[in-house]
């Protein structure tokens, strides 16, 4: 296997390679993080019930499951949106008070760059 910092330097198919090599100590089963989706306010899994593993494009071990959300589900993610932004309280505000939400989000997905990176 080559070395992770030699491949900062090796072709797209040599990292690709390296990324599909399986260590020895990596066959034994790990328990993956299940995540959920966020709709309508609460996290759910997908409607289907259906996931899929996703990787980690350097090593290429599987590191988490992510519901594998379908037509159901977006549907259901629009019309919750629709619903929070006809009724909810953003149509209510003033322009300064929705420029002052959107600075706090800017602000925390800036503090939490780093794991939002991860994830």
């Amino acid at each position: 296997m080559a070395r992770p910092h030699a491949l900062a330097f090796a072709s797209p198919v040599a990292r690709r390679r390296h990324a599909l090599e399986k260590p020895a100590m990596q066959d034994r089963p790990t328990k993956l993080q299940a995540y959920q989706t966020y709709i309508d306010g609460k996290w759910c899994n997908a409607a289907s019930g259906k996931a899929f593993q996703t990787f980690n494009p350097y090593t290429g071990d599987a590191w988490a499951t992510i519901p594998e959300c379908d037509k159901i589900d977006a549907d259901r993610a629009c019309e919750a949106a629709a619903r929070a932004f006809d009724s909810g309280p953003w149509p209510a505000m003033s322009q300064t008070a929705r420029g002052k939400v959107m600075r706090r989000i800017a602000g925390l997905i800036e503090k939490h760059a780093e794991h939002l990176a991860q994830v």
